[in-house]
């Protein structure tokens, strides 16, 4: 295959923030008692100015200077020229679908952006780790009425010292879509040209600024100082008026790039239904993986269903956001090849969810401090309630119940319902643990007055910056024969951007880092792990087994919905070959009638579909998944054939159960080892959590403030 020749990526571009006062981007956090509202900071505790700000406030300036240079409004009452380019570079303000009109009420924007800003920190030269980058200031409250200060308006403010910060504008190098974006020179230099003007119109960025905080220059671009920008727009200006209205006209501004067309369309229904039927049978004949490191270098949004004025994340990424990048990656290196562009409708390419990794330590099987990918807690475990977190082990519910005093009374237990284990060597303990979260409170500001819009509060929760997460991607033997030529390791390493809101710069920002190609075991390694007792596969002496969901899981129930009940999974197992009964539930006032047999929560699952032709994205069904954890012990059917059913769980092992798998769900563990103990030994991960972060399995809400510096969010 032929590859296509992609003109060099632009540069990003810097931008530095001069402070000349105080300054804070507040966050509206405080503590009981005397309120002490605190300002934004990055993972080593210094303050920083989120990218969503600075969008906001270029964005802001630059439609002024837009509207300058077209010299007002259109006689029609249309936008000129410089304010289209304006609305296209941080993305145009459409209307809601099926509003017309002054009372159409305004969406979240037809077109995506063009430019991505980056968190502004503080010089790493200019940290220094004895200073204290914040200070504190006294304030109160006086009563318009009296002219004297109110009763319990006593507060103390946190304020960050005058510092210069640095950011990036960042050119986006592909579109929605994931196609590649080419830009030109030309381009580059106008939206410098436009920056740079908007630069010179900013005064003051934070909260108080009435108060005179926040006192700042923006710079954009490479210039020193305020007066060489302005000299430098200065000389751009002039070389713009200088020329003729026809000559401005036809070369001012530029038109902004469009998606490249060198990758070829989608295949139509039909032709995919034909793709996915002749790769069933060619993809059968093995798997390779690779494994995919995941650093968050800013937080990163995975979404799940809001709460109120709450934007929540999962504990994990799903491959849903995943499989998109990797699959444009692949495309983008060899886009003429038909094998990629159908992999994912033949079931050639799979991308798994990324999950926490933690550190561990003192293994007998593993090095100091090796990386080690988490598993979903199986819901069948529980730990003593009166030693809580300090339990130093769990029992499996599935095998033994908790132990009884002199009197025949149970000791009390409670269930682990989140988180992750990480399992080290065969003989060592599992740790609990899951992944730090933050919290970031915004307004959101009205497009026309520049106000806060009212009640526009809301709470963005996120996985902190500097976590790692740990994915697999799995291919097809001809997929991979097709990518022979290619340095798949170098292919799906760079940076990435993941998640919901990932656009505003602030959030999803991430270094993806892929290992080497390795086959797939035709059985699962633990089926074989030393003293594991699975010389027979997934199989007990009973023939019973054990089915483990490493991510969430979706099956249809009997009315072709998803459903999640244990017949629905039994179902979708026969439907793959898999024949085999739910396990009986043992007869009452028996020993096993405290055993469990089956313990499966559900999971909703909401989505967006993405606009097309100019029209708002659409909420799609609801769906209801089997939650990861979930455990389900099942028996051999009568009459099935052992060795058949055992290489079709082995089948499931690798590519999963259910629908949506190359999207990361329906992963299952069978037969696991783990899962054959009474009482797992438990010990505490080592790795701590990134500061100014909470751990996920205990957050707090934020409590209430007077101000929150706010973002427009584009």
């Amino acid at each position: 295959m032929t590859h296509t020749n992609r003109s060099e990526q632009p540069q990003a571009l810097p931008i530095r923030i001069h402070f000349t006062t105080n300054w804070g981007v507040a966050t509206g956090e405080g503590s009981r008692g005397i309120v002490n509202s605190t300002v934004e900071t990055d993972a080593k505790g210094y303050p920083l100015v989120r990218a969503t700000v600075l969008t906001g406030i270029m964005r802001e300036q630059a439609e002024v200077v837009a509207r300058a240079l077209d010299s007002g409004a259109e006689p029609d009452g249309s936008e000129g020229q410089w304010q289209t380019f304006v609305a296209r570079l941080f993305g145009s303000r459409g209307r809601a679908a099926g509003g017309s009109g002054e009372d159409a009420a305004p969406s979240e924007g037809t077109t995506a952006r063009l430019l991505s800003f980056s968190d502004a920190e503080i010089d790493k030269d200019r940290k220094a780790p004895d200073q204290n980058p914040t200070t504190e200031a006294v304030s109160i409250s006086i009563d318009p009425e009296t002219g004297s200060v109110k009763n319990d308006f006593f507060r103390t403010i946190e304020r960050a010292s005058a510092n210069v910060l640095i950011g990036k504008v960042l050119f986006m190098e592909t579109d929605h879509a994931g196609n590649p974006i080419e830009w030109t020179e030309e381009q580059q230099q106008a939206v410098r040209f436009v920056l740079s003007l908007a630069a010179t119109l900013v005064r003051g960025i934070g909260s108080d600024r009435s108060s005179g905080d926040g006192e700042c220059a923006v710079l954009v671009g490479e210039h020193s100082d305020e007066v060489q920008q302005r000299q430098w727009c200065k000389k751009k200006m002039e070389e713009y008026l200088s020329a003729s209205p026809e000559e401005r006209e036809k070369k001012w501004p530029p038109h902004l790039p469009e998606a490249s067309q060198d990758l070829k369309a989608a295949p139509l229904i039909e032709a995919q239904r034909d793709a996915t039927r002749d790769g069933r049978d060619t993809a059968s004949a093995g798997f390779v993986e690779i494994p995919l490191t995941l650093k968050l270098c800013s937080p990163v949004v995975s979404y799940e269903v809001p709460m109120s004025n709450e934007v929540r994340t999962l504990d994990f990424l799903r491959g849903t956001t995943l499989l998109p990048w990797v699959h444009s990656r692949l495309r983008a290196a060899m886009p003429d090849s038909e094998i990629i562009r159908d992999a994912v409708v033949a079931g050639d390419l799979y991308v798994s969810d990324a999950l926490f990794m933690a550190k561990t330590s003192g293994s007998s099987s593993c090095g100091e401090d090796t990386p080690v990918v988490g598993l979903p807690t199986p819901l069948c475990l529980s730990r003593s309630k009166a030693a809580g977190d300090d339990a130093d082990h769990v029992l499996n519910r599935l095998r033994t119940a908790p132990a009884k005093n002199g009197e025949g009374i149970p000791e009390t237990h409670v269930s682990l319902r989140g988180g992750f284990i990480f399992l080290r060597g065969p003989e060592d303990p599992i740790s609990l643990g899951g992944p730090s979260t933050v919290g970031r409170q915004s307004n959101a500001h009205n497009a026309v007055t520049g106000a806060t819009a009212n009640a526009q509060l809301f709470l963005v929760r996120a996985l902190a910056a500097e976590q790692d997460f740990g994915a697999t991607v799995v291919m097809s033997a001809r997929l991979q024969q097709e990518l022979s030529s290619l340095d798949l390791s170098a292919v799906l390493s760079g940076e990435a951007r993941l998640g919901t809101r990932k656009l505003s710069g602030t959030y999803g920002q991430v270094t993806c880092q892929a290992g080497t190609v390795r086959e797939v075991p035709e059985l699962p390694n633990y089926w074989s792990m030393p003293d594991s007792d699975c010389e027979e596969g997934p199989w007990e002496d009973d023939d019973t087994t054990t089915l483990w969901c490493a991510s969430d899981l979706l099956v249809r129930s009997s009315s072709l919905g998803h459903g999640g009940s244990v017949e629905d999974i039994i179902r979708a197992l026969r439907r793959v070959g898999v024949e085999v009964d739910r396990l009986e539930e043992p007869e009452a006032d028996t020993p096993e009638d405290e055993l469990f047999r089956v313990s499966i929560r559900h999971r909703r699952v909401d989505s967006w579909s993405g606009g097309g032709d100019g029209a708002d994205g659409q909420p799609r069904p609801t769906r209801m998944a089997v939650q990861a954890g979930s455990v389900l012990r099942v028996k051999l059917a009568a009459d099935a054939d052992k060795a058949q059913v055992t290489e079709a769980l082995a089948k499931i092992a690798t590519t999963g159960l259910g629908d949506l798998r190359a999207q990361g769900y329906g992963r299952m563990l069978v037969g696991h080892p783990l899962l054959r103990e009474q009482r797992i030994a438990v010990t505490q991960p080592p790795n701590e959590a990134p500061a100014g972060t909470e751990a996920s399995a205990d957050t707090e809400e934020c409590p209430d403030s007077e101000a929150v510096e706010g973002s427009v969010e584009a």
